[in-house]
């Protein structure tokens, strides 16, 4: 009996143990929330940015560009096929790929360009394909967390309160999902993009 009575008594300590953590991980999910929100706005921002410059360079389909920017290369116009190989490329990083190509000693200088841009690609991507999964899961701790002290209140006879959690846990629930829902938007667009620039780096390779 005596070892019943100590068991229940470390139980009711773990659960409190448990719910008090829970409790206090409500505002760092919240703020966490908060600032993973103000970065998927950022990442949207330079998605627009990067739209922009990519709708500016030339419309010359990069066949073209690249036999072009070669047959300059061949012929010792170095600033030439930098000039056109600037022309297509919508910021530093694919063009450094580009002229690293084009102007690599031998086969494997050209992989490596390649392959750092795939590299810069990678951790463009890392961060909003992380909000993707980070954003409802932090909805889904938000929704979570606040349920107990609403219960708590239901039980208590605290509308009041039981209201004021319950709208915390909608709220952070919408954010999570918007959070995802915009994060997979760009990851999926940006993907298409490097997809594409990554194509176009291996056909300028192989020429």
């Amino acid at each position: 009996m005596t070892s019943f009575i100590i068991a229940a008594s470390a139980g009711d300590s773990i659960t409190e143990a448990v719910a008090k953590i829970a409790e206090y991980l409500l505002y760092p999910v919240l703020i966490t929330a908060m600032v993973a929100l103000g970065v998927v706005v950022w990442e949207v921002g330079r998605l627009i940015s990067e739209a922009w410059k990519r709708s500016q360079r030339t419309k010359v389909p990069f066949d073209q560009v690249a036999r072009q920017a070669q047959a300059q290369a061949q012929a010792g116009d170095s600033a030439g096929a930098q000039a056109t190989l600037k022309a297509y490329s919508y910021g530093s990083a694919l063009q450094k790929a580009a002229v690293g190509t084009v102007f690599a000693q031998n086969a494997l200088d050209a992989q490596r360009a390649v392959i750092d841009y795939d590299l810069y690609v990678s951790k463009r991507l890392d961060r909003v394909r992380l909000l993707v999964r980070a954003g409802p899961a932090l909805g889904l701790m938000g929704t979570l967390i606040p349920l107990s002290p609403a219960l708590a209140a239901l039980g208590s006879g605290k509308p009041d309160v039981l209201a004021d959690e319950l709208q915390t846990a909608f709220a952070i629930t919408v954010i999570g999902v918007l959070i995802g829902l915009v994060a997979f938007t760009v990851a999926l667009i940006r993907e298409r993009y490097y997809t594409r620039d990554l194509t176009d780096l291996e056909l300028l390779r192989e020429l």
